[in-house]
């Protein structure tokens, strides 16, 4: 039997949901993981983006930091790690923007 990539997305929602969580204070990250988004049009908030800790967001447990960027926000490091710098997103995320976001990752 094949599963699906829409079957495993949704069973997969419930754990996330509680994984994305908003920037309230600066944050810094130093993570292995690339996987990024930008969710301003989802959001409705300009220069906002979403970084999962883990390379893939159906592969929990991870968290998915949401935040607003600057230009410098994101770096690769030499031992293959990346930096992350984010500012405060501004705003509480309801379950639809949560949903939104991971829909949209």
């Amino acid at each position: 039997m094949t599963v699906s990539s829409s079957i495993i997305h949704e069973s997969i929602w419930p754990t996330a949901r509680e994984s994305i969580i908003a920037v309230i204070e600066p944050l810094s990250l130093v993570i292995d993981s690339w996987y990024t988004c930008d969710v301003s049009e989802v959001l409705g908030v300009s220069n906002s983006v979403a970084v999962c800790t883990k390379k893939c967001k159906h592969e929990p447990p991870y968290t998915i930091y949401v935040g607003r960027r600057n230009s410098n926000w994101m770096r690769a490091n030499p031992n293959g790690s990346y930096s992350y710098s984010l500012k405060s997103l501004g705003k509480e995320l309801t379950e639809e923007d949560k949903r939104r976001i991971y829909d949209k990752m």
